[in-house]
């Protein structure tokens, strides 16, 4: 998992393939997503909780904030239009016949 992990982390916002270099790599990715005895909520428990102490290590209030200037919509606007999610492609298909 740690592999995986520093893997994920170097190519943030990559495709999973991209990032896992080969397709053994991949598939052990995929795999690793789809197993049902890991959940979300026990990969992130660790940072809930040292979060949970930062907060409560604090004096005051505290104004939590959310980097949201990334957002990988590109699969979604793929899904809608049909077309790669690449916007330069998009602009040249612009009138033209689906």
């Amino acid at each position: 998992m740690r592999i995986l992990v520093e893997r994920l982390s170097n190519g943030i916002g990559d495709l999973i393939p991209v990032v896992c270099q080969n397709w053994a790599n991949t598939k052990a990715a995929y795999r690793f997503f789809s197993n049902e005895r890991v959940s979300e909520g026990e990969i992130l428990a660790g940072h809930f909780h040292s979060t949970a102490e930062r907060f409560r290590a604090c004096e005051g209030p505290v104004l939590p904030l959310q980097d949201i200037t990334f957002l990988p919509f590109s699969a979604i606007i793929q899904q809608l239009s049909g077309f790669p999610a690449n916007p330069i492609f998009r602009k040249e298909m612009r009138g033209k016949r689906r």
